[in-house]
């Protein structure tokens, strides 16, 4: 069985509106967003911008966006990745695909990138 979001209902202040046209676009914590329901077989929230009506899935803009994986063995897989194991024991060990677990490392080494150049690019010069 599929688990569902750990987040709360009361959370969508973590979110931002993914609309570029936006005027809102990547601000958190305005109080701009709802949730208008949900989808997919995970149970995703659809969030709203009230700003300019643009709904968007709270898995947009992260790793697991159109993903199939539940968020438990997403999790499984990136720890697993992150302690060196390789691509063929992980996918053995959390019993997920193996291609799903190549398509997962991508991905979030992908985000792990634009995390760091926008970290780095903000960080206090020394």
């Amino acid at each position: 069985m599929r688990s569902k979001s750990p987040l709360k209902k009361d959370d969508t202040h973590l979110f931002c509106c993914q609309n570029p046209d936006c005027s809102d676009y990547g601000k958190r914590g305005l109080g701009n967003l709802t949730v208008s329901g949900t989808s997919g077989s995970q149970g995703n929230r659809m969030l709203r911008c009230r700003s300019c009506g643009y709904r968007f899935s709270e898995t947009r803009g992260t790793v697991l966006f159109n993903s199939k994986i539940d968020h438990d063995q997403a999790v499984s897989v990136m720890a697993h990745l992150s302690e060196g194991c390789g691509i063929r024991k992980t996918s053995r060990l959390t019993e997920v695909s193996l291609g799903t677990v190549a398509r997962l490392s991508k991905k979030s080494g992908k985000h792990a990138q634009v995390a760091h150049d926008e970290l780095v690019g903000f960080s206090p010069s020394d």
